[in-house]
């Protein structure tokens, strides 16, 4: 069980710097597209 939580914590805390780095490019795209 605990293996288990800590391999979803591990996936959990990947997703959110995918999301993460997702904002960041989409942000970064919106710039240059607005120069």
């Amino acid at each position: 069980m605990n293996e288990l939580n800590s391999k979803f914590n591990l996936i959990q805390k990947s997703l959110r710097l995918i999301s993460g780095f997702g904002i960041f490019t989409e942000r970064i795209g919106s710039e240059c597209a607005g120069n």
